[in-house]
């Protein structure tokens, strides 16, 4: 178990410890956790007590999320291996947050420092992250903490309840390499499967698809390069 602790302005990112399995359990019944995350909602304490010890505290790479305030557990995030990449100066983000906490941009929060714990502590050079295409708090997440959206992996995972969904497959460099016209266009067509079926790509405006920053900068280099 590694002993690194990360602090940002309300948030405090720690090993796991034993104290911590009943608010763990507390967090992850919650089914609306479970299902965004891909893992079964906990039935009973025993379920957090195996996930705390072979999950949280037997992976180097992954911080409990405790909010400074009150003490409290309120999710977790690590950088772990990603095992769709054969190359050690890589990781995978993943994150979860307790449903009370959502919308108040702790997870940005967290998200912000763990990248900068990755990049300029571990010296890793590539960070990636995945999500369900029907999470779009995470996906909407990933894109405003600088990720660049690379593609969907079909059928890349089957849940504990037999469901079978694709991955939504973003990464972030070390040093950023700027959207340009072909990563918006892949984000504009994904976001047409799946928040707007009807619609062809060609009937949303990039302006409504793209976070405001991103929209404006590309819109400034078509400009200069006009």
């Amino acid at each position: 178990m590694h002993t690194t602790i990360l602090e940002t302005e309300r948030l405090l990112l720690r090993p796991f410890r034993e104290t911590d399995l009943q608010e763990l359990f507390e967090c992850c019944q919650n089914p609306n956790l479970g299902n965004n995350a891909g893992w079964e909602p906990h039935k009973n304490i025993e379920d957090s007590k195996e996930v705390l010890h072979t999950v949280f505290m037997g992976n180097e790479g992954v911080f409990a999320i405790i909010l400074k305030e009150d003490n409290s557990l309120v999710g977790s995030i690590g950088i772990i291996t990603d095992p769709k990449r054969e190359n050690t100066r890589t990781r995978m983000l993943g994150y979860w947050l307790k449903e009370c906490h959502w919308g108040k941009g702790m997870a940005s929060e967290a998200t912000r420092t763990i990248l900068d714990y990755g990049f300029n502590v571990l010296g890793l050079h590539l960070i990636s992250a995945n999500c369900y295409p029907h999470n779009t708090r995470s996906r909407l997440l990933l894109e405003r903490n600088g990720f660049v959206y690379e593609g969907i992996l079909h059928e890349a995972e089957m849940t504990y309840d037999g469901h079978v969904y694709d991955h939504l497959c973003f990464y972030q460099k070390k040093e950023r390499v700027p959207m340009d016209q072909k990563d918006l266009t892949m984000i504009s067509a994904n976001r047409v499967r799946t928040e707007q079926p009807t619609k062809s790509q060609k009937d949303i405006p990039l302006s409504d698809i793209l976070p405001e920053r991103r929209y404006n900068d590309l819109a400034d280099t078509n400009r200069t390069n006009k």
